[in-house]
């Protein structure tokens, strides 16, 4: 082909592009298709809309912000690592890269609800793909890829010498999924790519064999020019593929993403002053919130913000509406998450009420594995009572079967607290008046007080590292500043399950990828949090974690 033809066919992509990107089509999730083709009996279970569901994020939209053309990424990060270490061209490379940034292939969700079958994963947990069909003058159809909840909202266990097993806990939070190098080295892997159409169209008839002639040819003559288009205009601005950092592994930047896709920040943008990013909670007692998220923005209509629930409030019948108004907020998080646009996100809002209705009623955060020392634990509980239980909550008394019974949704001014203040300092006016104006405030109550909410303390011995930030990597190192490091890893981790935090034995393998954490970065500050713990000795912070242990 001369270069006139080149450039005439050139041309002709750019203005299938420009019909491309003004029509809106979209794709339901491949997984939960057949799952619930299989099990009709269990269509639309709560857990496999956690584990599979789309929420409008396979989209011609969403490819614009954090959807994937799939066996184009697949096959690209193979090429790059093949290259780089001679890894196999199969499969199986894309899926351990994939284990790499945290994701996990595994072997059984253990809290699964008993009578749905295992699922089998053809890729990590947390991906979902579908079939997208393109509006542009010729049939086209490609498979597109996103993440979903269960990407961050699921978790290795821990074995009960605190090793991470290849088991999987639905609801508990991730601390070793790291969203930044995923979607680094997908970018990373695109521009490799980019280099020879010739040797990737060959390369990807041998990582995928049975592509179909439809998908090939929408790869051949359209897709892979659009993703040449979109590298060069990253690459002649900042040459990173996120406007912002999204942190270190076990942590998500929502405040710079929601910029991303509000159009505040726009492709090839980046800037080093986005640094909101915060530790992913687990799901344990969401019914007992008035404020969701660690800065407390959103409550429900039915709900006063601030104000404390009780077991008996839950039990109520007007508690029986509680899940149904969780989903409202849940709703919201599509637009960070999956880069969906918030007049999409609205309609969510029927299917995850129904799905948080169940979450919230039924689902129970793993007991600690390790020995407890119940003596110590009693005395813990003193201790927990009088220092700690005005902000975090009241649980049931004793050591056996221990529950939250009231939580008292504390907001503290970010001054009193101490800790870092930039999450919420990245709340800026523009954000908030994007926010202000979608459908969030018509049926949510949101505030931007300047605080942090003390956490519900469910699962804690799981969920090292500790503060808002993730800037503190054991109990013992929060309860003893002077302790805290300067920087620590954190990702593949172990559990100490003495101090209560993170580990990497010597002669062990990290399950992931580790990354850095550095307190002395803006937005990682460990101080804060310090004065509760001055009046306890080192036996009363022994005692109150061991009780720790047992929420």
């Amino acid at each position: 082909m001369n270069t006139k033809s080149k450039l005439v066919k050139y041309s002709m992509m750019l203005l299938y592009l420009s019909v491309f990107t003004g029509c809106y089509e979209e794709t339901p999730s491949t997984d939960l298709a057949n799952f619930n083709q299989k099990n009709p009996q269990q269509s639309n279970h709560y857990q496999m809309q956690l584990l599979f569901g789309d929420f409008h994020g396979l989209s011609t939209q969403t490819l614009t912000t954090n959807a994937i053309p799939l066996k184009m990424a697949v096959t690209a990060l193979i090429m790059k690592r093949n290259f780089e270490n001679k890894s196999p061209m199969q499969l199986s490379t894309f899926n351990n890269a994939l284990v790499d940034y945290g994701f996990v292939m595994p072997d059984k969700i253990v809290n699964l609800d008993p009578t749905l079958p295992q699922p089998d994963f053809k890729y990590p947990v947390g991906i979902i793909r579908g079939d997208l069909k393109l509006p542009i003058p010729t049939k086209n159809q490609i498979e597109i890829a996103n993440i979903t909840c269960a990407a961050c909202h699921s978790s290795r266990t821990f074995d009960k010498m605190g090793k991470p097993t290849n088991q999987m806990w639905l609801g508990a939070s991730s601390s070793s999924i790291n969203l930044n190098g995923y979607t680094t080295e997908i970018y990373e892997s695109f521009k490799f790519m980019s280099q020879s159409r010739e040797a990737f169209l060959k390369n990807l008839k041998v990582v995928y064999p049975d592509i179909s002639d439809l998908e090939y040819k929408t790869i051949k003559q359209f897709a892979f020019y659009e993703i040449q288009r979109q590298i060069e205009n990253i690459e002649k601005n900042s040459d990173k593929v996120l406007s912002f950092y999204n942190g270190p592994a076990g942590m998500a930047n929502a405040i710079g993403s929601f910029k991303r896709v509000f159009g505040i920040y726009k492709a090839g943008f980046y800037t080093d002053k986005e640094v909101g990013s915060v530790n992913i909670p687990d799901m344990s007692y969401k019914k007992f919130k008035t404020n969701y998220t660690v800065d407390g923005i959103y409550t429900p209509l039915n709900k006063t913000p601030n104000t404390e629930i009780t077991e008996s409030d839950i039990m109520s019948e007007k508690g029986k509406t509680y899940g149904s108004e969780i989903g409202k907020i849940g709703a919201i998080f599509p637009i960070p998450v999956q880069g969906v646009q918030a007049d999409k996100t609205e309609s969510l809002i029927p299917n995850f009420e129904k799905i948080f209705d169940r979450f919230s009623a039924e689902y129970k955060a793993p007991a600690f594995p390790g020995e407890i020392d119940k003596l110590k634990a009693l005395e813990g509980e003193k201790l927990f009572r009088q220092s700690c239980m005005k902000c975090h909550g009241e649980f049931s008394a004793g050591v056996e079967n221990v529950r939250l019974i009231s939580y008292p949704n504390k907001k503290i001014d970010v001054d009193i607290i101490g800790t870092d203040p930039e999450r919420i300092d990245a709340i800026t006016p523009k954000l908030k008046t994007f926010l202000y104006s979608s459908w969030i405030p018509q049926k949510i109550q949101v505030n931007f007080d300047r605080g942090y909410m003390a956490p519900i303390l469910a699962n804690v011995w799981m969920t090292a590292p500790y503060l808002h930030n993730g800037s503190v990597p054991s109990l013992w190192a929060l309860m003893n500043p002077s302790e805290r490091p300067e920087k620590f890893y954190v990702g593949g981790h172990s559990l100490d399950f003495k101090t209560v935090g993170i580990t990497y034995p010597v002669d062990e393998t990290p399950k992931s990828r580790p990354t850095l954490v550095d307190t002395t970065q803006p937005g990682y500050s460990n101080k804060g949090h310090e004065k509760i713990f001055l009046r306890l000795s080192a036996e009363d912070k022994w005692k109150l974690i061991e009780y720790l242990k047992l929420l």
